[in-house]
């Protein structure tokens, strides 16, 4: 069977701009195979979109059949796992099949800027954070956990590493402890891992490694907590719990970027009934809040799998 040799960059940007900001309420097209998304208020949610937007594609000519002992050919983006868009709207992408790992940057249209090698820099970029004009990347070595502070044009590299508190589990380093990197309005970095999150570098470039209780932005704050008891994660903004549906609940990274008017995308995970009685089906979603947790919008993919993870392959770009 010949496997397909391009790589597309889908956006939910038309989902997400039915349901912008400047939009309240706006309906989608449902599509009828669809089961109705529950509200997180009290209001009935719009319903989901029935078509993707393909931003671009990589395309790839060199033929490969799968075969085992077939040689693999160098296609790029073959490995995309992580991605961000920086403020310049271009797409910095983390190829990881690749020996040695690179980065591929895309302008919006999809024309190639730039490919830089990880040979000699990172061992295993699992995410990636865009800031203007540098690059962060969330380096898991066999050694440890680093981050990379990457200027492209200079090529120029400082690595910070994380001490092994803020990745360890009753005292044991966990190799993928951390687990993704976002930059603040300001330009600090966060980082977020099973410690919870930390801001490693502030506004000013100084590292400062110092535990936060939640996201502040543009005078919001936002927090992910867990439920007295043990239940499912609380989301809260200005300590104010925003209720989840029945069948929704909140994924383990689930702030996707926060909107200058307080707006904000989470990505939520959603049980979707079998038809046959047998277990539900995992369905991801994107959900537009307001700070006080109305509902404005929701976003998804079409079912073509059973288990749809992508957390990390989501990013919000600079209009939203």
């Amino acid at each position: 069977m010949r496997i397909p040799n391009s790589i597309p960059i889908i956006t939910l940007g038309l989902a997400l701009t039915a349901c912008a900001p400047g939009i309240p309420g706006s309906q989608v097209t449902p599509d009828s195979g669809l089961q109705s998304t529950p509200s997180v208020d009290s209001t009935s949610p719009p319903e989901l979109p029935t078509q993707d937007v393909v931003v671009f594609t990589i395309p790839n000519q060199e033929a490969f059949s799968g075969r085992e002992g077939d040689p693999r050919p160098d296609w790029l983006g073959w490995g995309a796992g992580a991605m961000d868009v920086a403020p310049d709207g271009s797409f910095w992408i983390a190829d990881t099949a690749a020996d040695p790992q690179r980065l591929l940057h895309y302008s919006v249209h999809g024309v190639q800027l730039d490919e830089i090698s990880m040979q000699g820099v990172a061992t295993s970029v699992y995410d990636l954070a865009a800031g203007e004009g540098k690059l962060w990347l969330l380096d898991l070595g066999a050694d440890g956990i680093q981050v990379i502070s990457l200027t492209p044009g200079r090529r120029q590299v400082d690595v910070i590493p994380v001490s092994r508190e803020f990745y360890s589990h009753d005292g044991i380093p966990v190799a993928n402890g951390i687990f993704s990197l976002t930059l603040a309005a300001d330009g600090a970095l966060m980082m977020s891992g099973i410690s919870g999150l930390t801001l490693l570098v502030d506004a000013s470039g100084s590292v400062v490694a110092t535990p936060l209780p939640g996201w502040a932005s543009l005078s919001h704050v936002y927090r992910l907590s867990e439920a007295s008891g043990g239940g499912l994660p609380v989301l809260s903004v200005d300590g104010r719990p925003i209720p989840m549906g029945d069948s929704l609940s909140l994924e383990a990274e689930p702030f996707l970027g926060f909107n200058a008017d307080g707006t904000f995308p989470v990505v939520l995970r959603r049980e979707v009934a079998s038809p046959d009685g047998g277990d539900p089906a995992v369905d991801w979603l994107v959900a537009y809040l307001r700070p006080g947790g109305t509902a404005i919008g929701y976003a998804s993919l079409p079912q073509r799998m059973p288990w749809q993870e992508y957390n990390h392959e989501l990013a919000l770009g600079p209009d939203g």
